[in-house]
């Protein structure tokens, strides 16, 4: 087995020219922190492991698709994009490596876009590129921290501050060449000293990190690869396989998408299941995540080729065997109704108030999905007859409370196996969601169901914070369409009162008890303001709507005991009530 190296320049120049991703490779995952570390590891020299390439034969070219390297890549989601293969003459696969060559062409080129955790509308991302502290020596220990040089992605053009002096690392490639090399490092000098007083030794120390850099990107053959040659279809897929198999767990949604894509090729050369795929899940994620300013991508190709499988009544386990021709020409031909009943799911379910943030399982939407697309276009659970509204209530209750009990953590594939096997009997035209029947299995599973008792117990143990308290809290209304108007988790006696009044019970403020739903003009107009004086401003409906205590003596803060004891009573009744216990 004979190896070869090359420098990271030399091979930025191929990748999207010569080195390509192949359909079966999984989509880039590393966060910015990951980026920073394998700089980090080149610049202190340590090795970064070895990579392998699989030297695509030209008779095979017809049989792939090919997708580019990404250069600018987001924590929203960006994908590959495909490539012309016929535009490709030396086509060359990597295997096992795209983590780290597509960091090395963001950080020397590209750009990282960053979900911004606090922001305007509008404002969701900000786009950053790679710098490097050149003031900061990595060889030295600093605040009881490992050694380690100072990489960061920052937006474009930070200043220089008191403690830091940052250079983009893409600049470093202004100077291929060594002769270039030392105007550089002195024009870089002089604006540092242009701009304040800089010791002799920063001075040194600059220079020395700028030549480090440039050494490893120019002159230190860093990348060790194999490339095999075999024209063998079969054992390029083993060799991935295995490859993989030692590093980061290997996606079987990617290998089944790539065996899916295959298959769709041979029947119809306009569809690409992977573009098609990917781009549903986008659709998907945006329609759970209508009006989130930061959103968190819930659901992924995993979960729609778990719900293909399910729907179609395959074997849910995943195999490549589960994805054979039969299944996957099956999966073409109800392509159209699949989407339908998992894009009317996912809509439903944001209606009901889930979105990226409180969906914990995204499993738990399949059996809605199932009961969906068996009814054959006779469940819609927006509609106001008499029956939609019936099952839209049994579908929100029994979808809220499996995820407030983790029905589908853990092996989920044994779980949804059972589930299943109840609506394969009660789901069909006319009937309604059998949450009954799903319940007995579950406690058979040794699960706890939605009609549990000790569900109420989970539920009063939410906290304030937990994204699963605003899901816990629409089951005290009637109410349906939490999606469409936004409502704010809110506390009934105000945060600002547990910092004057009985801090013994400050303990006690995030409680379920002393929380609840209001639309967020009511809560911006509530404020801080005294729960004793603000309630009485509303309505004797708002108030039972609300389990708000009656007893007016327990509106006062010196009651605040009292007062949460009573309203855990009355959330209690009102879960009975919903649970059917």
């Amino acid at each position: 087995m004979n190896y070869q190296s090359e420098t990271i320049w030399s091979a930025l120049q191929k990748l999207n020219k010569e080195y390509f991703l192949p359909t079966l490779q999984r989509e880039f995952v590393w966060d910015s922190s990951r980026i920073c570390k394998l700089f980090d590891s080149l610049m202190r020299g340590y090795p970064i492991s070895s990579f392998l390439l699989w030297k695509v034969p030209p008779e095979a070219h017809g049989d792939l698709e090919i997708y580019k390297f990404l250069k600018d890549v987001s924590e929203l989601g960006r994908h590959n994009e495909r490539k012309r293969i016929d535009l490709v003459s030396n086509l060359t696969f990597v295997l096992d490596g795209q983590q780290r060559l597509t960091s090395m062409l963001v950080g020397l080129g590209g750009s990282y876009e960053a979900r911004r955790k606090y922001g305007r509308v509008g404002h969701k991302a900000c786009v950053q590129q790679l710098y490097l502290d050149l003031l900061r020596d990595g060889h030295k220990v600093e605040d009881n921290a490992e050694p380690s040089y100072g990489f960061a992605f920052r937006e474009p053009g930070p200043s220089p501050d008191r403690k830091a002096y940052w250079f983009e690392v893409g600049r470093i490639l202004e100077c291929p060449a060594d002769s270039e090399l030392g105007k550089f490092v002195q024009a870089t000098l002089n604006k540092v000293k242009a701009y304040r007083n800089v010791s002799p030794e920063h001075l040194d120390l600059i220079a020395a990190n700028l030549r480090r850099l440039h050494a490893v990107v120019f002159d230190e053959a860093v990348i060790l690869h194999y490339t095999e040659t075999n024209t063998d279809q079969k054992r390029m897929l083993e060799i991935f396989v295995r490859a993989n198999s030692g590093g980061k767990p290997l996606s079987k949604p990617d290998l089944l998408l790539s065996n899916l894509t295959v298959h769709w090729k041979e029947r119809s050369a306009d569809e690409n299941a992977r573009e098609e795929v990917k781009r549903f899940v986008d659709e998907l994620n945006s329609s759970l995540n209508a009006g989130i300013l930061a959103p968190k991508r819930a659901l992924s190709q995993d979960f729609v080729l778990k719900s293909c499988l399910v729907l179609l009544n395959r074997p849910v386990a995943y195999d490549l065997l589960s994805f054979n021709r039969d299944t996957c020409e099956a999966i073409l031909e109800e392509w159209k109704e699949i989407k339908a009943a998992i894009a009317e799911t996912v809509s439903v379910c944001s209606w009901f108030g889930l979105n990226g943030m409180n969906l914990t399982s995204a499993n738990t939407l399949i059996p809605v999905a199932y009961f969906i697309y068996w009814s054959r276009g006779t469940a819609r659970l927006r509609a106001d007859t008499e029956s939609d509204a019936r099952n839209a209530i049994l579908v929100r209750r029994w979808l809220i409370l499996s995820l407030l009990n983790g029905v589908f953590s853990g092996n989920a594939d044994s779980m949804l196996t059972q589930v299943r096997d109840v609506l394969k009997r009660h789901t069909g035209p006319g009937n309604d969601f059998p949450a009954r029947e799903i319940d007995a299995a579950v406690a058979r599973a040794g699960r706890v169901s939605t009609s549990d008792p000790r569900t109420i117990e989970r539920i009063l143990a939410l906290k304030y914070k937990d994204p699963r308290c605003f899901l816990a809290l629409t089951l005290l209304f009637d109410e349906r369409g939490w999606g469409t108007i936004a409502h704010d988790v809110d506390h009934i006696f105000p945060q600002v009162a547990f910092k004057s009044f009985l801090k013994t019970h400050k303990d006690q403020m995030d409680c379920l008890g002393n929380v609840t739903l209001l639309l967020q003009v009511e809560n911006q107009a509530k404020k801080g303001r005294a729960f004793g004086e603000w309630i009485q401003t509303r309505e004797p409906g708002f108030i039972r709507r609300h389990l708000i205590p009656a007893d007016r003596s327990l509106w006062q803060m010196e009651k605040f005991p009292y007062f949460l004891e009573e309203r855990n009573r009355l959330i209690q009744g009102r879960l009975r009530v919903v649970l059917g216990v």
